[in-house]
C-alpha cells in the first residue's frame, strides 16, 4: 500500500497533541508512518512517537502572530528542502491539524512539480478571504526534483525577506498562475504547478474532502472537539469517514 510520495509534517510542543492521532491515521491510510519535522518537542513526546523525527531548529519567530492573527509559519521551506535533500523523494506537506479521510493516489500529482490548494468556498465566505493569500498551505505536495527545489527556495527567500506568512508567501510566489482562475496544471516559468479542487483535497468544512484540515484546532475549542471525534470515528470504523465523504462529494454541483 505504500505510495510513491512521503506525508510530512511539523509540529512544536503545543501541537504535540495532534500528532499521536495523526501518525496513526497516515499509516492507515499509506502503509507508512509519516516523516515529523521536530520544531521543539520535549524529549517525553518525542520517545512516544513511533515515527521517523527529524530536528530542525525554526527561524526566530516562526510561532509569531501577524497582523490579522495569522502565524508567520515560515519554517515550512526549510522543512521540505530538508526532507528533497534527505530523502530524494516526493512529499506531501500536512499541517498536523489535518486528516487522511482517505488514501490517495500518486496518479493525483503526476506531471506537476509542486501542487496546492486554492482557498476553500467556504473560507471565501470570509470578510477578507485574501488576506493571509489566495491558497491555505495546510496541504502542499512537492516532487523530488530541480524545479520544485527552486520553487522552494524562492518560497524561503520571500518568508525571509519580511513579515509573511509562508501561505502569503507561497501566494505571491504563484500569483503569475492565477490562484482564483481554473483548476488544473498551470505552468510557471519552467515549473508545473497543480491546483487542486480544496473541497476535496483541502477540506475546511470537513465534509467532501479525502484530506479534512480542521483549521485553527490548535487555537478554538471547538474545532479540536470536531477533530477529535472524526479521529475516534475514524479509528472504530476505518472507512466510515471516506464513505461519508465520497457521499458528499457525489452532491456537489
Amino acid at each position: 500500500m505504500n505510495s510513491d510520495f512521503r506525508v510530512v509534517t511539523c509540529a512544536d510542543s503545543k501541537f504535540f497533541h495532534f500528532l499521536p492521532a495523526l501518525e496513526k491515521n497516515v499509516l492507515r491510510k499509506t502503509g507508512r508512518y509519516p516523516v515529523i519535522y521536530d520544531l521543539g518537542l520535549s524529549a517525553k513526546q518525542r520517545n512516544s512517537l513511533r515515527s521517523e523525527i527529524i530536528s530542525l531548529a525554526p527561524p526566530e519567530g516562526y510561532n509569531n502572530n501577524i497582523s490579522g492573527g495569522a502565524i508567520r509559519a515560515h519554517h515550512k521551506p526549510d522543512c521540505l528542502l530538508d526532507f528533497i535533500a534527505r530523502f530524494d523523494q516526493s512529499g506531501l506537506y500536512i499541517d498536523a491539524d489535518v486528516l487522511m479521510v482517505d488514501s490517495l493516489s500518486a496518479n493525483v500529482f503526476e506531471g506537476c512539480d509542486i501542487a496546492v490548494t486554492p482557498r476553500h468556498p467556504k473560507e471565501l465566505m470570509a470578510p477578507d478571504p485574501f488576506r493571509n493569500g489566495r491558497l491555505n498551505s495546510g496541504v502542499v505536495f512537492f516532487a523530488s526534483n530541480v524545479r520544485s527545489v527552486a520553487l522552494m527556495r524562492q518560497w524561503r527567500a520571500i518568508c525571509e525577506a519580511g513579515v509573511h506568512t509562508d501561505q502569503m508567501a507561497l501566494s505571491d510566489l504563484l500569483e503569475p498562475v492565477d490562484l482564483s482562475g481554473p483548476l488544473g496544471i498551470a505552468e510557471l516559468g519552467d515549473a508545473s504547478i497543480l491546483k487542486l479542487d480544496p473541497r476535496i483535497y483541502n477540506d475546511v468544512s470537513c465534509k467532501t474532502g479525502k484530506l479534512w484540515h480542521f483549521k485553527n484546532a490548535g487555537r478554538r475549542f471547538h474545532k479540536k472537539r470536531r477533530w477529535w471525534a472524526a479521529v475516534m470515528w475514524e479509528r472504530l470504523t476505518p472507512t466510515g469517514l471516506a464513505e461519508r465523504a465520497a457521499q458528499a462529494r457525489s452532491e456537489l454541483p
